[in-house]
């Protein structure tokens, strides 16, 4: 059976969306295209995470209560918070306070991160990350839904501690592992209600990871339907030459407003490559050819400068060719 797509919107929490630390802060446009994207109908909203790189940016969580508060229906989304840069008991509290305020709307979209100077800054092993990654998942699901938890584990060691409230969200919230390799599917697999894809993705590779996904679970003896975001990074304009002149300036903007040592993330060739850039349709058909590879919900970024406009030319001139 054909999946019935959702559609969430990508908001990174960038002080500054031209990636200067210059001028007015716009912390106000985003939460009020976090209230429209609610009103539209927007399933979720997704943000990024990272805490020790030099880009501007507002906290991770902090940024998604601030849009929890002025929502009402909206899931809020990390795509991917970086598992390893946070106890799994820091995290554990953090999102089971926003699963309450926000009256049962986290996905934690979780993933290893690949950043290594961001690691080192906050004196965590680098090449620890994916088992840090998997054990903290493991003992974040615990926590989430026993009292009195002890774990002896390899990089955890906590004593009879309880989380107190619990999510909203009964288990507990999903939990999408993201990641493009044998590795982040295997945990997806193990571990996770779902998978969130990379910033870079072709429909091929969405079918691809699923595949990998379901033979990893059923070695184990798990048969399960993933629940899969696929990212989609998009430009609406008049023509392809037009969207992609202004996609490529605001990453190459982006960039440089931090550090290119510790930036890391996608080339703008990637990007541009990889994305939807161009008329309505194209956006929508590269959307559905997602869909199509077994994405559940499609989560719109904007490689834009004015993004009231690209929400406004998502919303009422793309999103219609999708329904």
């Amino acid at each position: 059976m054909k999946n019935k797509p959702t559609f969430g919107l990508g908001l990174l929490p960038f002080s500054h969306y031209s990636g200067r630390p210059t001028g007015r802060m716009q912390f106000d446009k985003l939460l009020s295209l976090a209230e429209q994207a609610d009103h539209a109908g927007y399933d979720s909203i997704w943000t990024s995470d990272s805490i020790a790189r030099s880009i501007p940016r507002f906290d991770t969580f902090l940024y998604l209560t601030a849009i929890a508060m002025r929502t009402k229906q909206v899931k809020l989304g990390t795509c991917v918070a970086v598992a390893p840069l946070r106890h799994p008991v820091m995290m554990t509290r953090i999102l089971s306070t926003l699963d309450c305020f926000s009256g049962g709307r986290v996905l934690l979209g979780a993933g290893a991160g690949w950043i290594e100077p961001e690691f080192q800054n906050l004196d965590i092993p680098f090449h620890e990350r994916g088992g840090r990654t998997t054990e903290a998942l493991r003992l974040i699901r615990r926590l989430w839904t026993e009292d009195d938890v002890t774990h002896d584990g390899k990089y955890y060691h906590i004593k009879q501690v309880t989380i107190d409230p619990k999510p909203v969200q009964k288990p507990h919230p999903p939990i999408l592992v993201g990641g493009n390799s044998d590795a982040a599917w295997k945990r997806a697999a193990e571990i996770g209600d779902g998978w969130v894809t990379l910033s870079y993705i072709t429909p091929a590779d969405i079918t691809h990871g699923v595949g990998r996904i379901k033979e990893f679970a059923e070695k184990n003896g798990r048969r399960f339907e993933p629940y899969v975001v696929g990212e989609l990074n998009i430009n609406v304009g008049p023509n392809r030459r037009e969207a992609e002149e202004e996609a490529r300036a605001w990453h190459v903007t982006f960039l440089r407003g931090g550090k290119s040592e510790i930036m890391g993330g996608s080339s703008t060739d990637q990007l541009a490559a990889t994305g939807a850039l161009g008329e309505p349709r194209v956006i929508a058909d590269k959307a559905q050819e997602m869909i199509d590879a077994g994405a559940h919900c499609i989560m719109f970024r904007f490689l834009a400068f004015d993004l009231q406009t690209q929400f406004d030319r998502l919303t009422d001139q793309v999103l219609p060719l999708l329904q």
